[in-house]
């Protein structure tokens, strides 16, 4: 567990304490305090979870025609199902993981398919470094065009803020 995931039991474990303390069921005449949950804003706060994202693209397309078609990027090779979510977090000071997955299904013999990304980033204020790795399953899938696509590809680098 990391110091995150202890920070929200902690707090509740405290809050608890204190209520039970000063709850006064030892004096008839006092009434016992209520104890309060954290809110969502205070769950938020403490969590390492900085943002969650997700989205779904659908295009439903129909074709008829006798006529010969010839190959067409946007009318019989089209990207038809597209969902992706994406979660960032703190780690420890200022390094963050940013995790990306993309499920896609292209129409005309394609196979759907599935892809992981993640990105490690040391934020500072005057620079930035970090470690990406993309497609972590190292999943072979063609593209667009029937190019298959590569396996596990790691990135490294930096930024200078001016």
């Amino acid at each position: 567990m990391s110091a995150y995931d202890k920070k929200p039991v902690f707090l509740i474990a405290l809050a608890l304490l204190v209520a039970c303390l000063s709850c006064g069921h030892d004096d008839p005449d006092v009434p016992p305090t209520p104890i309060e949950p954290p809110t969502p804003t205070e769950w938020v706060a403490s969590s390492p979870i900085t943002a969650v994202t997700l989205g779904y693209a659908r295009i439903h397309q129909r074709h008829a025609t006798d006529e010969p078609i010839y190959r067409s990027l946007y009318a019989l090779e089209y990207l038809r199902d597209k969902f992706t979510a994406s979660l960032s977090h703190r780690i420890w000071r200022a390094l963050s993981a940013r995790w990306d997955m993309r499920w896609q299904h292209r129409m005309n013999g394609y196979h759907p398919y599935a892809k992981v990304d993640a990105k490690l980033l040391w934020r500072q204020p005057r620079y930035e470094l970090y470690l990406k790795a993309d497609n972590l399953t190292a999943h072979r899938y063609y593209d667009l065009g029937g190019v298959r696509q590569p396996g596990l590809w790691l990135m490294a680098g930096a930024s200078i803020h001016l």
